[in-house]
């Protein structure tokens, strides 16, 4: 253990302790703002669909006239956490939300059953 005698020492350790603390702090909020800067700011967002077109020709006609449960068993991709309403995974399997390509207008699990 370190022994500091009264007068000028032992203030010029605590403060060299307080800026040592608040470099740290500063460090650490500079490199979230630019860890968060860079991963939600500057990354790109896609356009258009994300994979190959969809036939049509699956959802002509019904696959069955019994009744259907769908059950998901999943993460949060599967719950929808994130999404807006009637924007989740699920929620497109059933029905094609409003504002829904024009490529996939009616090409959801309830245009297939009656």
């Amino acid at each position: 253990m370190r022994t500091v005698r009264c007068g000028t020492a032992g203030p010029i350790v605590v403060k060299n302790w307080r800026r040592l603390i608040i470099i740290a702090i500063g460090l650490v909020l500079i490199s979230g703002a630019a860890i968060y800067r860079h991963y939600r700011l500057s990354l790109s967002v896609g356009e258009g669909p994300a994979g190959p077109g969809v036939p049509r020709d699956a959802f002509t006609k019904p696959w069955t006239a019994r009744k259907v449960l769908l059950l998901g068993a999943g993460d949060s991709v599967t719950a929808g956490y994130g999404a807006s309403k009637g924007h989740s995974y699920f929620d497109r399997l059933v029905a094609n939300p409003k504002d829904e390509l024009a490529d996939m207008k009616g090409l959801c699990l309830s245009a297939s059953w009656s």
